[in-house]
């Protein structure tokens, strides 16, 4: 993924360049040369770390937000059917 966007980035600066062919693909030999950077391993791992951690949050606000839909459709039926009243 990171490659991809590296590639599109890259591509983006040579907009109009005798780098790209007609068709607007890159030359093979452009490619080869290419230095692309990757991250550190470490780093690598802290940020799946991270995005777990936040796959985790988002997954239990979603449940939590689906039992508040629940309890919502539940008192929404007890005002419409009149087993609970609302002062007014």
């Amino acid at each position: 993924m990171i490659l991809f966007f590296f590639l599109l980035i890259d591509d983006m600066n040579y907009q109009g360049s005798p780098l790209l062919e007609k068709q607007n693909l890159l030359e093979i030999h452009y490619v080869e040369k290419m230095e692309i950077p990757f991250v550190p391993l470490p780093e690598q791992e802290k940020i799946a770390k991270i995005l777990s951690t936040v796959d985790e949050r988002l997954q239990l606000l979603k449940e939590k937000k689906e039992g508040l839909k629940k309890v919502k459709k539940g008192l929404m039926n007890d005002l419409l059917t009149g087993k609970r009243r609302v002062k007014i």
